[in-house]
């Protein structure tokens, strides 16, 4: 597992949307670079929420597919 900050996996467009740099998977959903979005939900995480925007994750590398399994506070876990 490793500690990956939120804009090494996601890039934030001037609309807002966030579209994923890499393959990542959430829950039992796998999203890919090309897929832009905006205030949905992943395997029920809002990535566009402020609950979530700028947080560090917990990562699971698999080959090129970053599985993310919790997501830390920002201080702390």
């Amino acid at each position: 597992m490793a500690r990956i900050p939120f804009e090494v996996l996601f890039e934030r467009h001037p609309d807002g949307a966030l579209e994923p740099k890499k393959e990542v998977r959430i829950g039992g959903t796998t999203i890919r670079p090309g897929l832009k979005f905006n205030n949905i939900s992943f395997g029920g995480v809002n990535l566009s929420s402020s609950q979530f925007l700028d947080h560090d994750f917990e990562v699971v590398l698999d080959k090129e597919l970053s599985v993310i399994t919790g997501i830390y506070k920002k201080n702390g876990r």
